[in-house]
């Protein structure tokens, strides 16, 4: 699924731009949950 989205997106972005926008998401996510257990 990702694979697929990743090579329908690059028809219109770069795929280095494809990929840093998804270490973004990834740290973001990251970042979410474990700023949630810190607080629980």
């Amino acid at each position: 699924m990702f694979n697929r989205l990743r090579h329908g997106t690059c028809r219109g972005l770069s795929p280095g731009l494809v990929d840093g926008l998804a270490l973004v998401v990834l740290a973001a996510s990251i970042t979410t949950v474990v700023t949630l257990i810190a607080y629980l």
